[in-house]
């Protein structure tokens, strides 16, 4: 607590004026613990803080965002609330991320206890934050059984409109398979990655999706809306089939700069056939070396050539 106070009386007198991030991870924080952290957010900007596997509820979550609402100076907040508990459900959430009054930038919710249900009103909740960039979570207990499909449908229909809304850049959706896979659930957000305007990070490691959603996933990754730039795709159960047709797409990509070597599958493959996985680790390699080595070159002159175009139009009176 008297650390987290001096801090904040620094960033308050200027001495320390620009808080970037602070890591709490694990700390057991008390309720004086989020005072304090409360106070200091109010005096912080641009901040990126980490409360990973506090036990926290999500009363606590409102403390600590109450601060940044109370800030005149804060413009970006990241939020690591991962492995904690918002079993209290999504309107406790959202309503947490309401006080923050739209300066979330990146929210981290992975294994905090929401059902599906609440995942599903989180979605819909969420497509009024217009700060928000990048969202991270897990189906820890979403395993697709007949009772709770149509549930699924629902929330993944309600988080694809939450990425048509071209916000968010970065989706991280994480399973523990095989039990909680979502397999053919995650199909209608595959199909639609050239509709998502601002997705450019996407990663789904552990959801099972099999050959037929590494087709689909080659499929758009061709398309010209397609502005994907990371790919993470591992223990996804893609054999040297499904790989292949997701390669061919890969390479018709114009912005596709990293995607992250699937490890997993490709041991599994191995034990299977191994010149079967000698042949996807050889087309990998390929692809980094003929396609995505020229796509971040031209990642980079893009974001140049922005840098520039910004400058221009802030030296440009109205």
């Amino acid at each position: 607590v008297d650390v987290l106070k001096l801090v904040a009386s620094l960033v308050r007198s200027s001495t320390l004026p620009s808080l970037l991030h602070l890591s709490l991870a694990r700390s057991s924080l008390s309720s004086s613990d989020i005072d304090a952290l409360s106070t200091l957010l109010s005096a912080s900007e641009k901040v990126s803080i980490n409360l990973s596997d506090n036990g926290l509820s999500t009363d606590a979550l409102t403390t600590v965002l109450s601060g940044a609402a109370r800030s005149s100076r804060s413009s970006n907040l990241d939020v690591d609330f991962s492995y904690n508990d918002c079993s209290g459900g999504a309107a406790q959430v959202l309503h947490a991320v309401n006080v923050a009054r739209n300066v979330i930038r990146c929210l981290n919710l992975r294994l905090t206890k929401l059902s599906l249900s609440d995942k599903h009103e989180l979605f819909i909740g969420l497509k009024k934050q217009k700060q928000l960039r990048q969202l991270v979570l897990s189906f820890e207990s979403a395993n697709p059984k007949r009772s709770v499909d149509k549930q699924l449908k629902l929330t993944m229909t309600a988080l694809h409109e939450l990425l048509l809304g071209g916000i968010v850049e970065k989706l991280a959706i994480y399973s523990n398979p095989p039990k909680y896979a979502l397999t053919h659930h995650l199909y209608l957000l595959l199909s639609n990655l050239s509709n998502y305007s601002s997705l450019r990070y996407l990663d789904i490691y552990g959801n099972l999706i099999g050959d037929e959603g590494a087709v689909l996933l080659g499929e758009q990754l061709g398309e010209s809306g397609c502005v994907l730039e990371t790919l993470h795709i591992d223990r996804n159960d893609i054999s040297r089939k499904g790989l292949d047709a997701l390669l061919v797409g890969a390479r018709q990509s114009n912005t596709l700069c990293d995607l992250v070597y699937p490890v997993k599958d490709i041991n599994r493959a191995r034990r299977r056939d191994r010149a079967d996985a000698d042949a996807m680790h050889a087309a990998l390699v390929k692809l980094k070396r003929d396609v995505l080595r020229r796509n971040a070159v031209h990642k980079v002159e893009r974001r140049r050539k922005a840098k520039e175009e910004a400058k221009v139009k802030a030296a440009t009176p109205d």
